[in-house]
């Protein structure tokens, strides 16, 4: 499965199923920029691999032009396009 920013990928014709999104709800807590920073990218990982299953569940080949819609402290939401290649 390719989850890509872009919304193309090259050598690619595609056909559009829809929009995929996933969401975090996490409370910030008083802890170091690091363990912020690492809970971050847990997070990004998540909402990644849930983006990934739902387009898998439509029988997409890839999600282009995954952007975040919504980030407030650590509540992020992201959304993308299903596509299968033609």
């Amino acid at each position: 499965m390719i989850v890509t920013t872009c919304e193309a990928i090259p050598g690619k014709e595609l056909e559009y199923i829809g929009l995929v999104s996933s969401a975090t709800d996490r409370t910030p807590t008083n802890i170091s920029k690091k363990k912020r920073i690492e809970q971050c990218q847990e997070a990004m990982k998540e909402l990644t691999e849930d983006i990934t299953y739902s387009a898998t569940a439509v029988g997409a080949d890839a999600v282009v032009g995954v952007r975040p819609l919504h980030v407030q402290g650590m509540n992020i939401t992201i959304i993308g396009t299903a596509v299968k290649f033609k």
